[in-house]
């Protein structure tokens, strides 16, 4: 004899709206697998496209770091970069400064004076000589800004730098 269960089974399998439920399940089961696997496949592409195109605003950055490198000594403004590398200039200010920490202007003034603080300590070229060497319009606009980034004039810099800060009283021991 068969259980009520058994018998529910066999009337609810054989009636036609039970079917079409089941039917309509498996369909919206196979939509739902269709749906995650494009999902999945366009997940894919995107990702890939977002690698793409952050390689290439990688290697527009780099382009832009390499030519402030070559051009330090220059007059090269930033939208002059930006125009090279085939960006707009404002998303290149924002997009160098995510990169760098520096604004493209910024960065050029560091390079400067990264360079003088090396010709301070290398050689005997005067602080004038060494603002017109490395970029600078003015050599008091040099000094004022060497000061204020550094803490120290050129030739408190270059006094450090070449070890001349050292007291006479250490010099005679």
């Amino acid at each position: 004899m068969a259980t009520l269960r058994e018998l529910i089974i066999k009337i609810s399998a054989n009636s036609r709206s039970f079917q079409s439920e089941i039917s309509r399940a498996s369909r919206m089961g196979q939509d739902y697998y269709r749906t995650m696997q494009n999902g999945g496949r366009q997940s894919a592409a995107a990702s890939r496209e977002m690698r793409r195109a952050l390689a290439e605003v990688t290697d527009q950055i780099n382009t832009a770091k390499h030519l402030i490198a070559e051009n330090y000594k220059t007059e090269i403004t930033p939208k002059d970069i930006a125009t090279k590398i085939n960006m707009s200039y404002s998303c290149f200010r924002k997009v160098f400064k995510q990169y760098t920490g520096f604004s493209p202007s910024r960065y050029k003034e560091e390079l400067r004076l990264q360079t003088s603080k090396e010709l301070l300590a290398n050689t005997t070229m005067t602080s004038q000589e060494i603002a017109f060497e490395v970029g600078f319009d003015t050599p008091y606009y040099f000094c004022i800004l060497f000061k204020k980034r550094t803490g120290y004039s050129p030739l408190e810099y270059r006094n450090l730098a070449q070890g001349k800060h050292i007291s006479n009283d250490l010099r005679h021991n």
